[in-house]
């Protein structure tokens, strides 16, 4: 299918260039509608997390377990749920954050690498993707419903 390219203009009539990527308040859209960038960014931050975690975590005097969920949960789920509503996912997406997500917890409360992520779902311990935006989501619409200005976005939603 043909698209026809919108040109968009400076209030003194420059034109805007067309991107590959784009940061509008910290969200990264690519112009392909893909995620890679967003994810190698997320994979980055959870890796240089686990660094942190590995060394204040495992001392013989270090975190405790609920502060290292704390530290996590600031640090990591925080900027997943900050991109991840906005953005459509593919279903190797999903799995990649989830697994992120499952990484990060499992060295949270010293379990292996390899424990079996069944096990670890038991525990109830973190949410899925799919649970997190849709928390998210939820959370948006609730806060929108409130206003008239609100009101009136999710009225006129496309």
């Amino acid at each position: 299918a043909h698209r026809e390219e919108i040109q968009l203009r400076t209030a003194d009539g420059k034109t805007i260039p067309i991107v590959d990527r784009i940061r509008v308040l910290g969200l990264l859209i690519e112009a392909k509608g893909n995620n890679g960038e967003i994810l190698r960014r997320l994979d980055a931050t959870v890796a240089q997390i686990m660094r942190l975690i590995k060394r204040i975590a495992t001392k013989h005097s270090g975190m405790r377990e609920e502060n290292t969920i704390r530290l996590i949960q600031a640090f990591v789920i925080s900027r997943i749920v900050y991109v991840a509503p906005y953005l459509k996912w593919q279903v190797a997406e999903k799995i990649k954050l989830d697994c992120l997500i499952r990484k990060i917890f499992k060295l949270a409360i010293g379990l292996p690498i390899s424990t079996s992520t069944d096990k670890l779902l038991q525990l109830g311990l973190h949410n899925t993707i799919d649970e997190l935006i849709e928390a998210q989501r939820t959370a948006q619409y609730e806060r929108l419903s409130k206003a008239r200005a609100g009101r009136h976005i999710l009225e006129t939603e496309v």
